[in-house]
């Protein structure tokens, strides 16, 4: 799959990989399709579905939700590149079926006759907010609305 900045990313691979190592990331794990995956994934599935930016499109047939009249997409590269890291780690999108005011449910029965119910909670996961949130403060003065801030820590 190819990358393209405005197209079907918010950044490159290589603006990836600086963001990682200005941090001290180790993405030695992760192959360049791997990280591109989840910059596409995070960028057009994440980004431009949870976030209004300010301004108008420059082109109302863009793809995606940047550049505006007032944010270019160099506005938020830090973020994008947190989001794609996070995709990378299972940590950005949250199954909600697996999510309770508990935690990460790992098993459930039920029963009829004596009315009984039994709800196993993953261990040591719960519910919190995550670097999502993050994302939210990073993107927060270029955008009207959006943000989601909550996932599962396990």
């Amino acid at each position: 799959m190819a990358v393209t900045v405005g197209t079907n990313a918010y950044i490159s691979l290589a603006d990836f990989k600086a963001w990682a190592l200005e941090r001290n990331r180790d993405i030695s794990a992760y192959t360049d399709a791997q990280i591109d995956g989840a910059i596409v994934e995070s960028s057009v599935d994440y980004i431009n579905v949870q976030y209004r930016f300010k301004g108008d499109k420059i082109d109302e047939a863009q793809a995606l939700a940047l550049p505006t009249d007032e944010v270019v997409i160099g506005d938020i590269k830090a973020a994008a590149a947190l989001a794609a890291w996070l995709t990378l780690q299972g940590r950005l999108f949250v199954d909600p079926a697996e999510v309770s005011a508990n935690g990460a449910i790992a098993a459930e029965s039920s029963g009829v006759g004596s009315l009984r119910e039994s709800i196993t909670y993953r261990g040591g996961s719960t519910l919190y907010y995550s670097s999502a949130t993050r994302i939210d403060d990073l993107l927060r003065q270029f955008t009207i609305s959006g943000g989601l801030g909550t996932s599962i820590r396990w």
